[in-house]
């Protein structure tokens, strides 16, 4: 405050920080009161973290990133949806953030930069979908599908802008947000099998059901708030290698430590889901860091030492799951013996000759499962009849919206990846060398997502969208020429300089 002396200043400011000290405490003694009557205490606090959300996102943008992106990691609309009967809050808050970052930019000097092709390419595929309707058996069935694709675009068209607002925070707390979720998604997954806590839902946050192992054998598998332990593996993907750099490289010790409770988390509770295309993903995921990034000795003994004890500790009959996969690929064993992995190769054999019959595009978004059964008839492969996925995005794909929607789609991964990799470049050479780490951890995982999604189908598009926004929002000019010097920092490797 201007014109005060320093012991009024002081005074001014204790006697501030004690009047908001008492509201505090009153506030907190009306919201206590509240959830001792009310039967359902949720109503007053997801209400109060709301405004409270919308408050701090308000006044800086890149919280408000985090908080969408951890909301939407955290599949925590859905959730309260379908569990707690609460409307939901995905919608209204990127509309609002949407909203906000518009005005934002309309008042900027400075544009959003670099976003017309990612924004050309999402378009051009949304082009190719509805084109897709010309071959549609069930037209209805590509019209809702084309309806929340439209979402699923302004979702990460609204991710891209707000991380332009403020690129240089943004990067940090919108991968921290994925962090943070995993966390909270990972712990309990974890706490539930260790326990064996599968009677309880954690109010639809730690989701498990009993299915089918190998052989006769059926066991829980832990789904989390996907509801599928498939796809809730895939998803803990992405964030393993971003929890594995910052416990070996974030400065601070409290947030090392949070780290590597991220990292015990989601990678076991990778590992209690089951999930074999999950596996080979982390597989890959460890060896392209290998590759990339060649690590101390101290750290590779350590890791190995920790992966053999480890081997003591798998869940029960998950080598006997992953030994089919041997048997699957025409081992001296003999033919295939799990009725899944016939069923794989069913849908896989189905989704090339659906590319066949119509290779421009394809048969109409969402309507694999629809003809599926036409095509798995005529192999005779399997015995299933129910609508069934490609449980393999690529194809499935190219199956529905064929080489138009296809190549779209490739070309934006090729550019999520092009791009990751450019800005690594760029902030290596700016000496911000913590956040080129970072960056370079979110590619691998974004390698292991994808690499695992060989093995599933697109059954949570927005998680797709989600990564793409992310990747994709990096503000031009980019980088285009050669450099002299060729820099490099990853998640166990110090930057180094080549002639």
């Amino acid at each position: 405050m201007p014109g005060l002396p320093l012991p009024a200043l002081s005074s001014h400011v204790s006697a501030h920080k004690s009047s908001d000290a008492w509201i505090g405490i009153l506030m907190g003694t009306c919201v206590g009161a509240l959830i001792g009557f009310l039967p359902r205490p949720e109503l007053v606090i997801l209400p109060l973290l709301g405004i409270l959300g919308f408050f701090f996102s308000s006044l800086n943008l890149h919280l408000g990133l985090g908080l969408l992106v951890f909301v939407s990691y955290l599949r925590l609309s859905d959730t309260l949806v379908h569990f707690h009967n609460i409307p939901s809050i995905a919608s209204p808050l990127i509309l609002y953030f949407l909203m906000l970052t518009v005005f934002r930019w309309i008042g900027a000097k400075d544009k959003p930069q670099g976003l017309m092709l990612p924004i050309s390419l999402m378009l051009g595929y949304l082009g190719a979908c509805l084109t897709s309707l010309l071959s549609a058996r069930a037209p209805e069935v590509t019209l809702l599908a084309i309806g929340e694709l439209l979402k699923d675009l302004i979702f990460a068209i609204t991710l891209m802008l707000m991380y332009q607002i403020d690129p240089k925070n943004s990067l940090k707390t919108s991968l921290w947000a994925l962090m943070l979720a995993g966390l909270l998604m990972g712990g309990i997954a974890t706490y539930q099998y260790l326990t064996q806590s599968f009677t309880s839902d954690f109010g639809g946050f730690g989701q498990a059901a009993k299915q089918h192992l190998t052989g006769m054998v059926q066991s829980f598998r832990i789904s989390g708030t996907i509801g599928d332990p498939n796809f809730f593996a895939q998803i803990l993907l992405v964030v393993v290698p971003l929890a594995l750099d910052r416990m070996i490289h974030e400065r601070r010790w409290s947030l090392r430590g949070l780290a590597s409770l991220v990292f015990f988390t989601t990678s076991s509770s990778i590992l209690f889901t089951y999930s074999r295309g999950a596996l080979v993903g982390l597989f890959w995921m460890l060896m392209l860091t290998l590759r990339q990034h060649r690590p101390p000795k101290g750290i590779m003994i350590a890791a190995v030492t920790f992966s053999l004890i480890s081997m003591g500790f798998l869940p029960e009959h998950y080598l006997d799951r992953l030994t089919a996969l041997y048997d699957a690929a025409g081992s001296s064993s003999g033919p295939v013996v799990e009725d899944s992995l016939q069923g794989r190769i069913s849908e896989l054999y189905s989704g090339l000759l659906m590319f066949i019959d119509h290779p421009l595009f394809g048969v109409g978004l969402g309507n694999y499962p629809v003809d599926y059964q036409d095509y798995a008839q005529k192999l005779g492969i399997e015995s299933r009849h129910s609508e069934r996925h490609a449980h393999n995005m690529f194809l499935e794909w190219i199956a529905e919206t064929g080489l138009f929607g296809g190549l779209i789609l490739f070309a934006l991964i090729k550019e999520m990846f092009k791009r990751l990799k450019l800005r690594h470049v760029d902030l290596l050479r700016q000496g911000d060398t913590d956040s080129a780490r970072m960056l370079d951890a979110f590619r691998l995982g974004l390698w292991g997502y994808f690499i695992a999604s060989l093995f599933l189908h697109a059954a949570f598009p927005r998680y797709f969208w989600l990564f793409s926004a992310l990747a994709m929002a990096i503000p031009g000019p980019l980088i285009v020429a050669k450099f002299p010097l060729q820099l490099k920092a990853g998640l166990f490797g110090q930057p180094q300089s080549k002639p």
